[in-house]
């Protein structure tokens, strides 16, 4: 269990486990995406000012509460076979801004999406296509569980990656999950590379 068992070790003291990093090539670039990556941090090292954490606009909406993320870290998958390399994305709001550890402090929240890879066509995955969306709201401001709550439909569009080197690798998503009771999550991530976070 990758960082949802993290994640919730700040909820119930679930064990985690880490892997080594991968690396991989500059395979996707969408000319059509409004934003660009001005640079990312380096491994385990955090986001920039003026690069993932500026192009994170995700917001999550239920019971009519809006609530924001401020960055986002991937890290990589087992899977490397055609149709290409897996990565794995957390998003958060709150705690700390460096790649995430046992120790870490507890975010406000945090989205979970796996199964995304890369390259990948320019038109929207699903979950047909392997991908799964979590949201675990810690200060209880969206649900009343610290119980992950997953979502009905995911629809992704890869808009460019850069896999290696690791130091630098940055992803670019546009990602839209429902969530039963009509929670919503919308909006752009571009996360960097967190070794903590491959499998």
């Amino acid at each position: 269990m990758r960082a949802l068992g993290r994640a919730l070790v700040w909820a119930s003291a679930l064990a985690t486990a880490c892997g080594p990093g991968a690396s991989g090539a500059d395979v996707f670039t969408d000319s059509s995406a409004d934003a660009t990556s001005e640079g990312g941090a380096s491994s385990d090292s955090g986001t920039s000012e003026s690069g993932a954490a500026a192009a994170t606009t995700l917001t999550a909406t239920f019971n009519g509460v809006t609530r924001t993320f401020d960055r986002a870290q991937f890290g990589f998958g087992l899977v490397s076979a055609a149709p290409g390399r897996e990565v794995y994305v957390e998003s958060y709001a709150g705690g700390d801004p460096a790649c995430p550890t046992m120790t870490s402090r507890t975010p406000d929240r945090t989205l979970i999406l796996s199964g995304v890879r890369i390259p990948a066509a320019r038109t929207p995955l699903t979950a047909a296509d392997g991908l799964a969306l979590s949201l675990l709201d810690f200060q209880g401001d969206l649900s009343s569980s610290p119980a992950p709550l997953r979502a009905t439909a995911v629809r992704v569009t890869v808009r460019a990656a850069t896999l290696e080197p690791a130091s630098s690798a940055t992803v670019r998503l546009e990602i839209e999950g429902d969530f039963a009771g009509g929670g919503t999550v919308r909006g752009a991530v571009e996360a960097t590379h967190c070794n903590s976070l491959d499998d």
